[in-house]
């Protein structure tokens, strides 16, 4: 043993072997950086891993048979010992072995930086389950299949958007890479997923053969299978698709969430054809929204129990009504009548809960807001439009919970990565928030995304809270009006900004009579003309357009008594205002105008107990004892508002024009990045 032990010795085999295992270390550990950034799949890490192993004995018995002469390779036993050269042989050895030694240490120091990008990847997609369902292939031979082959990718997704545990990629962000030629390591990276689900659609006469995959972001494949049967079956066979999905990422389900994936939206397949048509008509003009109410309406006349027919209806006719494209008034009232149908028939229709925030927004009502945006997320965590709704909901609570604001974007985001308003909401709620330069790192990575009508005005964002300054927006839309005329949105944004961040009452005015009369006549433009009347004291005019059946039609509900109540609010006559009061609905709106009627009026239980018992925000709370003259306590609230945006509502008010020439509110001012006037 001992003669053999010296043998393998003499001929350098241990040397050789060594040699070797080190060798292959530093190359194994080369690889792990390269092939991932090289998105190389994972299958040619593992195949040069298999031959180094499978080669190691080879070698081995390389070394054994053949020893390295000055004349080249020869076999050991025909080198005379006086020939030999393995002492040289073993000293190189020994240097090879120190250098590969130190190759491999200095690879495990530089490697996290030299692997960074690999790391950001990882994070990104590690850190939670999380899929992006790609477009499906039409792979059917009759023509005119493809909304077909997009209702199913559409409900499939939707079926897995329900789901908590898993972080799914809407829709908007996916369909970019329908006929794409990625690889799914490159479009998992970009949407920084942890998985891809893709798959075909092949549609023949009452038949349908749906094939689905799933693969991880390293491109191994998980699963794949083929789903056969009846096209009045397609229903089923989707919910099918989607529980092997779950089954195969080993996630609970909840009653509820088991519930929703199977559950049959309707099992009329004629009917589930005209909502998946009336959906994809739509197009945003009035032409492209009659069409697409009348192919919904005909799934309806086929299923009258079609919940999503409904909420699809109220969705769009919401949406009409934002528009401009139909009476505010009437909009919304046609819109709440086919959101409470879908909920007559279906209390948990998670599409009716999505557009009853929308219309709770849009209708200012806060807390059937807050209930129906909770519901919707419980409902579907990966709705996105409730998600952006429900941010707004904690920056209009001002300060206090703008931390929340930033949270609901940042996962709204991440569910949208691509989308242009996810993207700069996100922007927003970081320069909220005073993270300038995180808004700023996030601008630089996601700008490709971003409108490019929006990169001056979000890079002029930006700058301004650098600089602590935001008046450069003024001259930017001045400018922009300037070279775009036409473009009557701009008067709009100038009015807003010359109220909120110049307190010019005059400038707000002229621009919004300019919006008024160039734009469609809808209640957000008559509204704000309106105010901008009142706080000009052009109280005539404004009397004229409350006596115009016209102007009036587009106010919604009490809205109508809201106007009212600030014509003769802002006039003065707080009496004749308090008639108008005692009409409004006793919401957000209602307990605001009654602390500060009631404050000028100078009843002072009235105002605390309105403050004690209805009223958050700060801005609302100083601006009450700016009226009552309570200077500590108006400046004590007014001290509370770090959200520069808060600070522009306070801008605004007439409320506080007695204050603004004393050092302590210019001190608030310039807290806030806006102007003081000396």
């Amino acid at each position: 043993m001992n003669t053999f032990l010296k043998e393998l010795q003499r001929r350098n085999v241990i040397k050789a072997s060594l040699a070797y295992i080190v060798a292959a270390w530093v190359l194994l550990q080369v690889l792990s950086i390269v092939l991932p950034e090289l998105e190389t799949p994972e299958w040619v890490f593992k195949t040069i891993m298999t031959l180094i192993v499978i080669c190691f004995p080879i070698w081995v018995l390389f070394s054994w048979v053949y020893e390295v002469t000055p004349e080249g390779l020869k076999k050991t036993h025909k080198v005379a010992t006086e020939e030999s050269i393995t002492k040289i042989t073993d000293k190189r050895l020994n240097i090879l072995i120190l250098i590969g030694l130190a190759a491999a240490i200095l690879i495990g120091i530089f490697m996290p930086n030299f692997n960074k990008t690999t790391q950001v990847i990882a994070e990104n997609v590690e850190q939670d389950l999380s899929i992006a369902v790609l477009p499906f292939d039409d792979m059917s031979s009759e023509g005119d299949t493809q909304w077909f082959c997009d209702g199913v990718t559409e409900d499939i997704l939707t079926h897995l958007s329900k789901i908590s545990g898993i972080r799914v990629i809407s829709r908007t962000s996916v369909m970019q890479y329908k006929n794409h030629k990625k690889t799914i390591p490159q479009i998992a990276k970009e949407l920084g997923v942890s998985h891809i689900l893709e798959g075909s659609v092949r549609k023949s006469n009452n038949n349908v053969l749906i094939t689905a995959q799933l693969i991880q972001a390293n491109d191994e494949h998980l699963w794949a299978d083929n789903f056969n049967g009846k096209l009045d079956n397609v229903f089923k066979i989707q919910s099918d698709v989607s529980k092997k999905i779950v089954k195969q990422l080993q996630i609970k389900l909840t009653p509820q969430e088991e519930e929703s994936i199977n559950k049959k939206a309707t099992s009329n397949l004629e009917a589930y054809e005209f909502l998946v048509k009336g959906r994809q008509a739509y197009k945003g003009t009035k032409e492209s929204f009659d069409k697409s109410i009348d192919l919904i309406k005909k799934a309806i006349s086929l299923d009258p129990n079609f919940a999503d027919a409904y909420a699809t209806i109220a969705m769009l006719t919401l949406w009409h009504t934002e528009d401009g494209f139909l009476k505010y008034n009437k909009g919304l009232t046609e819109t709440k009548i086919y959101l409470d149908k879908a909920f007559s028939i279906d209390p948990n229709n998670s599409l009716a809960f999505n557009i009853a925030t929308r219309y709770y927004s849009i209708t200012e009502n806060e807390t059937k807001l807050k209930e129906t945006a909770e519901k919707a997320i419980e409902l579907n965590p990966n709705d996105i439009n409730s998600r952006m709704i429900y941010a707004r909901y904690f920056l209009n609570k001002d300060n206090s919970e703008i931390d929340k604001y930033l949270e609901q974007i940042r996962i709204a985001q991440k569910i949208d990565p691509f989308s242009s308003y996810a993207n700069a909401q996100l922007i927003n709620a970081l320069l909220i928030n005073r993270k300038v330069q995180e808004a700023q790192d996030h601008y630089n990575k996601m700008k490709f995304t971003i409108n490019k009508n929006q990169y001056e005005n979000i890079e002029l964002n930006i700058k301004s809270f650098k600089n602590k300054d935001r008046t450069g927006i003024i001259d930017k839309l001045k400018k922009d009006l300037e070279e775009s005329p036409d473009k009557t949105w701009i008067y709009n944004a100038l009015a807003r900004n010359y109220l909120t961040i110049l307190n010019d009452y005059e400038k707000s005015y002229e621009n919004y009579k300019k919006f008024y009369e160039l734009s469609p006549k809808n209640y957000l433009n008559s509204n704000r003309y309106f105010y901008a009347l009142l706080y000009v004291k052009k109280f005539d005019e404004a009397k004229k357009l409350l006596e115009d059946e016209s102007f009036m039609e587009v106010f919604n509900g009490d809205r109508d008594k809201y106007i009212s109540f600030d014509y003769h609010y802002y006039k003065g006559e707080y009496k004749e205002a308090l008639i108008y009061l005692e009409q409004h609905k006793k919401n957000r709106q209602y307990y605001l105008n009654k602390g500060a009627v009631y404050g000028y009026l100078g009843d002072t239980q009235e105002v605390r107990n309105v403050l004690d018992n209805y009223v958050k925000r700060n801005y609302v709370k100083s601006m009450f004892f700016a009226i009552q003259k309570n200077r500590d306590s108006m400046y004590f609230y007014l001290d509370k508002i770090t959200n520069p945006y808060s600070a522009s509502s306070v801008n605004q008010y007439p409320e506080f024009d007695p204050y603004r020439s004393e050092p302590k509110f210019k001190a608030f001012l310039r807290n806030n990045y806006l102007p003081v006037k000396e």
